[in-house]
């Protein structure tokens, strides 16, 4: 099991009143898997995803990533558990506008100290198609190239798993595919955990689920 969420909740604290984001949520991913949760703005899929990586401490629950509890360990060996096992890709890309693409990409491996980084960099790169544009800014892209920088960012500490945040939800049909039959090759050894609206990315998932009000109600 590369992934397993076992009755999670965690409450954000309202001006009005509590918000319950996940409800007991349980969810497990193996080596493989392409697994998709749609639902609602405001319905808990980012929580879940941040909970799930590392980043958001759940109020009850366990987490459990290839065998480790990340909220067990210090700051230090959570944030290096989270840099080696998962890759995030979000909506907004987050590239650093003052740094090239490569140079991008290269940002994943400063708290791993990944060997022969540059050159994996490169082949990630030509693989996605951004080698010609590996000095270019940020701002000098299109939304899509933008997207493949930030994927590849992701793939850089060969990850095993993948967790993406709407990744096809600023991008044409066509960019959205290469992303999406990206993520569907890094799943045939690893695992993603997608959260959309988009109807066109649950078509390359394997199981979709769908959450409501912070329940998975069906497919988890």
């Amino acid at each position: 099991m590369l992934l397993e969420i076992r009755n999670v909740s965690k409450t954000y604290t309202g001006k009005a009143r509590p918000v319950r984001a996940l409800d007991n949520l349980s969810l497990a991913l193996t080596a493989g898997e392409f697994v998709a949760v749609r639902g609602e703005s405001g319905c808990g899929k980012t929580t879940l995803l941040l909970t799930a990586g590392g980043l958001l401490t759940p109020d009850r629950g366990e987490i459990f990533v290839a065998g480790k509890d990340p909220y067990a360990l210090s700051p230090n060996r959570r944030a290096e558990l989270r840099a080696r096992q998962f890759g995030f890709v979000f909506q907004q890309f987050h590239l650093v506008p003052y740094l090239n693409v490569l140079e991008n990409v290269l940002t994943a491996a400063m708290a791993t100290h990944l060997p022969e980084a540059d050159a994996w960099a490169r082949e990630l790169l030509d693989r996605l198609g951004l080698l010609p544009r590996s000095e270019h800014l940020p701002g000098q892209l299109s939304s899509g190239e933008r997207q493949r920088t930030a994927l590849a960012r992701a793939l850089l500490n060969r990850p095993q798993v993948i967790l993406a945040d709407e990744p096809t939800g600023n991008l044409d049909r066509s960019s959205a595919t290469l992303v999406l039959e990206q993520l569907r090759e890094f799943s045939r050894e690893g695992a993603v955990l997608l959260v959309t609206h988009d109807e066109q990315a649950l078509e390359y998932a394997q199981r979709v689920a769908r959450m409501e009000a912070g329940r998975l109600v069906d497919g988890g």
